[in-house]
């Protein structure tokens, strides 16, 4: 058997695993979808609960700023209520405009109040020639021949890119 021979019946192997991944993936997303049909209206109803719970919460706090002079807040029920000192923002509409005048009032303090960075431009530089990018100390990294294995169907790329999405998401969320 020649080399290509042998890497055409590995390749139909990989290609059969993953049509089993694929079909696998297209059961475990129609099981996912099917429980949350079952389960968003309860979950809809239960926000809207806890959201309205939450208002009652804050209206009674904002009724009743006494109980909350020290300490400011207590833990009531595993929940934390009463009053903190947010520190708040700082904002700007011309950020141009707030870096001259700190150069006008605060000259001296220019540095600690003006960020300045400076940075190569990776597009830029991608569109010089090899020998150019050796003048300024560019390498050139992971470039040459490697090797290729890539599915002509992306739909399981798709499909698994969706769920580590949806999982990320739904970590955030938990978070």
């Amino acid at each position: 058997m020649t080399a290509l021979n042998d890497i055409e019946r590995i390749a139909k192997l990989y290609a059969d695993k993953r049509l089993t991944l694929r079909d696998r993936v297209g059961e475990f997303e129609e099981a996912v979808r099917e429980l949350k049909r079952q389960h968003l209206r309860g979950i809809r109803t239960a926000m809207t609960a806890a959201a309205q719970a939450e208002d009652r919460l804050r209206i009674a706090i904002e009724d009743a700023p006494e109980a909350f002079k020290r300490p400011r807040s207590q833990v009531l029920h595993g929940i934390r209520c009463g009053y903190q000192q947010n520190a708040g923002r700082l904002e700007w509409d011309n950020p141009n405009r707030v870096c001259d005048l700190i150069r006008k009032h605060f000259a001296e303090d220019e540095s600690a109040l003006i960020r300045t960075s400076e940075t190569p431009n990776r597009k830029g530089l991608a569109e010089r020639s090899a020998a150019d990018l050796k003048r300024l100390g560019v390498r050139i990294v992971g470039a040459g021949d490697q090797v290729l294995i890539k599915p002509v169907d992306s739909e399981l790329e798709r499909m698994v890119d969706a769920l580590l999405q949806e999982a990320r998401e739904e970590g955030d969320q938990a978070a």
